[in-house]
């Protein structure tokens, strides 16, 4: 498979699978959002632009998109993981409750493909993720 293929697996669009899938995470991210809405926009706008990302892959779903979504879920549990003693406990479960619960739902229902297009969404998205957060930093 070369670069040009497997960039096309990446994006092209995939079967429907199960709803839950993404409505998962969309509640997750969603409900995150709307914690933090009282900062401001500039403060939310990384949950509305995967809020979108959600909605646009209940309605054609794609390797990246997939992916644009599972790579900051798994991130804020490790994050979360990382910080056990340092948050309140009633906080860790909830939180961590809700990032694995969306991160679960994401693997189980991944799009399926071939090992290097996963491979290869999963490095755009971190990737573009780690731009994302070190523009806002």
């Amino acid at each position: 498979m070369t670069t040009v293929e497997a960039l096309h697996d990446v994006v092209s669009p995939r079967a429907r699978g199960q709803w839950l899938t993404y409505a998962i995470p969309l509640l997750v991210y969603g409900f995150l959002g709307a914690l933090g809405l009282h900062e401001g926009l500039r403060e939310v706008g990384h949950f509305l632009v995967l809020v979108a990302i959600c909605v646009l892959q209940l309605w054609r779903p794609t390797l990246l998109g997939w992916a644009a979504l599972f790579v900051p879920l798994a991130a804020y549990v490790l994050l979360l993981l990382g910080k056990l003693g340092e948050l309140p406990l009633n906080e860790v479960v909830i939180f961590l409750g809700l990032g694995a619960a969306a991160c679960v739902a994401l693997w189980l229902g991944r799009p399926r493909g071939n090992w290097r297009s996963t491979l290869l969404a999963v490095v755009i998205a971190s990737v573009a993720a780690f731009v994302i957060v070190k523009s806002f930093y």
